[in-house]
């Protein structure tokens, strides 16, 4: 029988060596992990709205803005398509970056812009990476509550995550910026859902 020195040699040993093969992955570039935070939903859930949540993002974008004493930034559908297509372009090939590795391969956020023929003089963009949240909705009569998607949660998580960085906080907060628009695609991460954000900003008007 091996001692009770050596038993708990061996238990410390293949718990180190777990936390070796399962650690949290390493941030890299602007990453925001919310591991810990994300909820394994197995109940059905509604699809999440990637145009519904856009708009709430685009909503407390502007609200940051009002709140600095700044104009809001008026809606861009030709903003909002190429960072929508960038969203989806990094959830359909599992990448984190501002350079695209899909759909304009090895290009930056400038060059896609001006390759959809948008010309502004100044341009940016943020982008994040977040769980889905989802909030019990009450069902009607005796009805078990459903799952669904929290778009004001997600918007609010994603701005204050933003704004605490001086970068994305600068793109949120300058003034000679006009226009924005708002891409979100859904993908996987260790098999959980993800949400992904760009927002493209213009000089348009």
């Amino acid at each position: 029988m091996p001692s009770l020195l050596c038993r708990r040699a061996l238990c410390l040993s293949l718990v180190a060596s777990l936390l070796t093969v399962t650690g949290v992955p390493s941030a890299y570039g602007q990453l925001w992990w919310r591991r810990r935070a994300a909820v394994r939903v197995e109940a059905p859930t509604q699809r999440l709205d990637v145009g519904r949540l856009a708009l709430a993002v685009h909503e407390r974008t502007n609200a940051e803005r009002v709140r600095a004493r700044l104009q809001p930034l008026e809606w861009s559908p030709a903003l909002a398509t190429v960072a929508e297509q960038h969203s989806r372009d990094m959830a359909v090939r599992k990448y984190f970056s501002h350079q695209t590795k899909g759909l304009v391969r090895g290009q930056s956020f400038g060059e896609r812009l001006r390759a959809a023929g948008i010309a502004g003089r100044r341009l940016a963009e943020n982008i994040a990476l977040l769980p889905v949240r989802m909030v019990a909705v009450e069902g009607p009569g005796e009805a078990p509550p459903q799952w669904a998607p929290d778009y004001d949660a997600m918007a609010r998580e994603a701005l204050r995550m933003w704004m605490r960085s001086a970068g994305h906080r600068r793109n949120i907060l300058d003034g000679q910026l006009d226009s924005l628009g708002v891409g979100c695609w859904v993908g996987e991460r260790s098999g959980l859902p993800y949400v992904y954000m760009t927002q493209n900003f213009g000089d348009l008007r």
